[in-house]
């Protein structure tokens, strides 16, 4: 799933959003004292999620790619497959960049994967409706 919007604001402050965002889901959940500086890619953790059926469960947080301001990617490896988010900044001009938010699911074993491939058409365009929310959110944020 991909989702793409222009956002007015500072393509650096919504960088930085990323970033202290993903420190304040390290210091959630795990009792590591890290930094933004310890932010790099390869950096891994523990993390409890939710699913879309309201079932929790742990995963192995890996962070991709970081490149300020341009590029925020994580992985979320479960029993079920490996999930990617991923945030692509490009400026547009002085006062507005466009962000690209993509979401893509590796299946672990046939049946994840033609399970996913199913529940995606269930539910796509209620997932295309919560990124452009997200996205949304983000530019309030900023401005």
């Amino acid at each position: 799933m991909i989702s793409t919007k222009i956002v007015k604001g500072d393509i650096n402050a919504c960088y930085m959003l990323f970033m202290d965002s993903l420190l304040a889901d390290v210091r959630q959940n795990s009792s590591k004292k890290v930094s933004i500086k310890d932010l790099k890619p390869g950096y891994k953790y523990d993390k409890v999620l939710a699913n879309k059926l309201g079932s929790s469960g742990e995963v192995l947080a890996t962070v991709l790619n970081l490149e300020k301001p341009r590029l925020y990617e994580i992985s979320f490896i479960s029993k079920q497959g490996e999930t990617i988010l991923k945030y692509e900044l490009t400026p547009v001009d002085d006062e507005h960049f466009d962000i690209t938010y993509s979401e893509d699911f590796i299946g672990n074993g046939f049946f994840n994967k033609i399970n996913y491939k199913f529940m995606s058409l269930f539910y796509k365009k209620k997932n295309i409706k919560k990124a452009h929310m997200v996205l949304d959110h983000l530019e309030k944020l900023l401005n």
